[in-house]
């Protein structure tokens, strides 16, 4: 497939001013690029936004996604699934790469293969007049969203292995681009994107100074799966118990809001019987292993939904990879953040299998939990917009990663600054 590879990567580079940006402020430059993936069969769109002020060349942080049809704004917010307008600091990365551009850096982000746009580029974030029945409107918005910004055809041929080629080709078109300094380059990485960036790093297919992942798997895909099928959801249920004896009944089950599993536990709950810990673990542990022999007799080159393909699917079932024997073999800084109330990637679970493993690190990580936020560090256990405090803390440590230390700045997380900013 490398054959039908151009022998020079096309790449369209539109350098535009991003606008809106307060107190007279100089303009920072966006330049645009078309890239083909590395197998032909789809077109990476993206953008390096650099800081105003001087030709560079400047350090610069690449951005990986998670899990998710995201572009390169990566709208994943509270409100996403509801109608226009909506919450603009929901576009996670848009909204970090200004915080990175204010502190001298550059930021390259990128649309995941198949993607074109989020619900907010999609509907220019205008009110859209509703009908008399809101949940239909907001099925029909959905069903827009799907046809005009996802490309199923492109999606279902992704893999675990065509993300990771993906970074690494955008990453090799942006470490050729004169005002980017090669060797002062911060990845940084949501959730998924924590399990493919250490592979890179360890094959040295990413050559990075830093490396700061923000919502990092507990272990390998495997062990992180059935974390979230079993272990969670054990511990959701457990919640259920009012009276802290270690058992949940019926009636605690109806006022936790896990009325529906009654039918699932009738003959016990039916004798009057409480749940504890052992029998939820069994229940959830049997219905796992049935999750797990279906989805292994399923091709790979099977749809998964209209998203990725089944081969995608089952690197969370079968690849027992760990995280840490990657990254513990990156000679750079790396800095961890996570929050303490994240249910998909629990911090403090992620940050004890570190712990452990300090001795197995050239250097040892530096370790950022952030009490009561989330996934995206925002109020939300999953979603964002991110929490003031935490958004600052984040972009302070990217920018010492850099190499960038007191740097003053002026943005979101500082009075008077603006959070808006153009791009694209």
């Amino acid at each position: 497939m490398k054959a039908l590879r151009p022998v020079i990567a096309a790449a369209l580079c539109l350098l535009t001013a991003a606008g809106a940006w307060s107190d007279g402020a100089e303009k920072p430059l966006v330049e645009q690029f078309e890239i083909p993936t590395e197998d032909g069969l789809a077109t990476l769109r993206g953008q390096i936004e650099f800081p105003a002020g001087g030709p560079g060349p400047y350090p610069w942080v690449i951005m990986i996604p998670g899990t998710g049809a995201f572009d390169r704004d990566v709208h994943f917010a509270v409100d996403m699934e509801d109608m226009p307008p909506f919450d603009e600091k929901g576009l996670i990365f848009k909204d970090l790469a200004l915080g990175i551009t204010l502190r001298g850096m550059a930021a390259v982000r990128f649309d995941k293969r198949g993607i074109t746009c989020n619900m907010i580029t999609l509907t220019g974030n205008s009110p859209i007049e509703k009908g008399e029945d809101e949940k239909e409107d907001i099925r029909a918005l959905t069903r827009r969203y799907l046809d005009e910004c996802i490309d199923g055809g492109i999606r279902l041929k992704v893999t675990p292995e065509t993300i990771r080629s993906d970074i690494v080709t955008v990453y090799r078109h942006a470490v050729r681009n004169p005002r980017l300094a090669p060797r002062r380059l911060v990845v940084f990485a949501h959730s998924e994107g924590a399990i493919h960036v250490p592979r890179l790093l360890r094959e040295r297919k990413l050559r990075a100074t830093a490396a700061v992942l923000m919502g990092m798997p507990p272990g390998s895909p495997k062990y992180t799966i059935h974390w979230q099928l079993v272990d969670r959801l054990v511990g959701m249920v457990l919640r259920c118990d009012s009276d802290g004896d270690g058992r949940v009944t019926a009636d605690e089950l109806d006022a936790g809001g896990y009325g529906s599993l009654k039918p699932f536990f009738k003959d016990r709950l039916g004798k009057g019987a409480k749940l504890d810990r052992d029998t939820l673990t069994g229940f959830y542990e049997a219905r796992y292993q049935e999750r797990v022999k279906k989805i292994a007799g399923v091709p790979d080159t099977a749809p998964y939904g209209k998203l990725a393909s089944m081969r995608w699917r089952k690197m969370w079932f079968f690849d027992d990879r760990d995280i840490l024997d990657d990254l513990c073999k990156f000679r750079g800084t790396i800095i961890l953040h996570s929050g303490d109330n994240d249910m998909q990637t629990p911090g403090k679970l992620a940050f004890a299998a570190v712990r452990k493993r300090e001795k197995d690190f050239p250097r040892v990580p530096e370790l950022v939990l952030h009490e009561g936020l989330g996934h995206t560090l925002g109020e939300s256990p999953l979603f964002g917009p991110m929490k003031l405090e935490a958004r600052k803390r984040l972009l302070d440590d990217i920018a010492r990663a850099a190499g960038l230390r007191g740097k003053a700045t002026r943005d979101a997380a500082q009075p008077g600054g603006d959070t808006r900013h153009a791009g694209r």
